[in-house]
């Protein structure tokens, strides 16, 4: 899983997306838990960056509404990206 498949500006979510899931990367056979721990970083960082945060208030703003959107009805998500994306 590369870092640019792994996590994209246009999904809206920080944690929530299919494409950002740290449950979902998997430690490599032969590799070490080191290296594992700096891939989570990595990717993790690269998020963050790709949506901008810069600081810790940044962060709980995203992770809030990642997970406000998480319990919404398919319609009315559908409905507030598109208009986030018109800005």
């Amino acid at each position: 899983m590369s870092l640019k498949s792994s996590c994209s500006p246009s999904t809206n979510s920080l944690l929530g997306s299919k494409k950002f899931d740290l449950k979902r990367l998997c430690k490599k056979t032969g590799k070490t838990y080191t290296l594992f721990a700096a891939r989570l970083r990595n990717l993790l960082c690269y998020c963050l960056k790709s949506r901008f945060v810069e600081d810790y208030d940044t962060v709980i703003e995203l992770l809030i509404s990642d997970r406000l959107k998480g319990s919404l009805p398919q319609g009315l998500l559908n409905y507030i990206l598109t208009q986030e994306e018109k800005g």
